[in-house]
């Protein structure tokens, strides 16, 4: 009687480990399975934020306005350039290339929201669309005197104007960037001592030049070419996000500049007035086409004014 006790007692006891490892394993199973269908969700709404982001920019090419972007929910969007392509990343998951548009935003934002607005760079003639994209919690601080175009970017922007850098009130110095359109030499001890975090851009209109400081810095400056890139100045992320915009801007311009190239040989070859001035407007043609815009301002203004004269002087105009 003892045994057969014994052997009861034995069973049960193997009855129980029995349903504690099934369950273990069961209850594994489960919870594998509830992350990777939250991991899996998480990637199809992501996939999702991308594609509303992207239609949006679409919809924004065929205006020259500008549109909040409702993200539905909290998000982190990252925007970087390498090469010929601009990319813009969701949750550190999803990526979506965009080809065509140049765009000048902040490396990373987080919100519900974003702002964009499409701005044309025409030299003279229309080369890109511009999109200027940004948190709605980004804040841009403009300092002491600024030019009038300044009243031109949408009020959808998070922007304020300051007399000087003592009537700054910075919440969060990470998500702030100073726009400067005189030398702010006398303000960069204050700013690295204060808002060592953010982003300084000076803009100097007279020689066409930006300078990017960050963490009080010179981090060196570049050239801008028309107002589009100076908006594009006062919306990227830092030098490096830039100058990789303008690169791809350039190269848009030599590849536009060679089809009008194209086309005034073909024009000039049909006709052959005198008073049709194609060989001096190839000229410059040829300057963007090239890539060379040293004294670009200049030559946009000459091409521009000889394209004007061709049509004057009764002959077809290149654009």
């Amino acid at each position: 009687m003892k045994l057969l006790k014994s052997k009861k007692g034995l069973g049960e006891q193997f009855n129980w480990i029995f349903v504690v490892v099934a369950g273990g394993i069961i209850l594994a199973f489960l919870v594998t399975f509830t992350f990777r269908y939250i991991d899996l969700q998480n990637k199809k709404a992501n996939v999702e934020v991308g594609r509303t982001i992207d239609n949006n920019f679409r919809l924004l090419e065929t205006t020259e306005f500008s549109l909040p972007i409702d993200l539905g929910t909290e998000n982190k969007v990252e925007f970087f350039c390498l090469g010929d392509d601009q990319t813009v990343r969701v949750n550190s998951d999803y990526e979506q290339k965009v080809k065509d548009t140049i765009i000048f935003a902040p490396e990373i934002t987080r919100g519900k929201q974003l702002a964009a607005w499409i701005y044309n760079w025409e030299y003279p003639y229309l080369v890109s669309r511009f999109l200027y994209v940004s948190g709605l919690d980004n804040k841009y601080l403009f300092v002491g005197t600024t030019p009038d175009l300044v009243e031109d970017i949408p009020s959808l922007f998070n922007i304020e104007k300051v007399s000087g850098i003592s009537e700054a009130e910075v919440e969060d110095s990470v998500k702030t960037k100073f726009i400067y359109f005189e030398d702010p030499t006398a303000d960069l001890k204050t700013l690295k001592d204060k808002y060592s975090k953010s982003n300084i851009v000076y803009i100097d209109q007279e020689n066409k030049k930006v300078t990017f400081y960050e963490g009080g810095e010179d981090k060196g400056d570049r050239d801008y070419f028309g107002d589009a890139f100076l908006y594009g100045a006062i919306f990227a992320g830092d030098k490096s996000s830039y100058e990789c915009a303008l690169d791809r801007a350039i190269n848009k311009l030599k590849m536009v500049s060679k089809n009008y190239i194209y086309k005034t040989t073909y024009i000039s070859n049909v006709d052959r007035r005198a008073e049709c001035r194609y060989p001096l407007l190839k000229n410059y043609l040829d300057k963007f086409a090239s890539g060379n815009l040293e004294k670009g301002d200049e030559n946009k203004d000459l091409l521009d004014e000889t394209n004007k004269n061709l049509y004057g002087e009764g002959c077809p105009a290149v654009f």
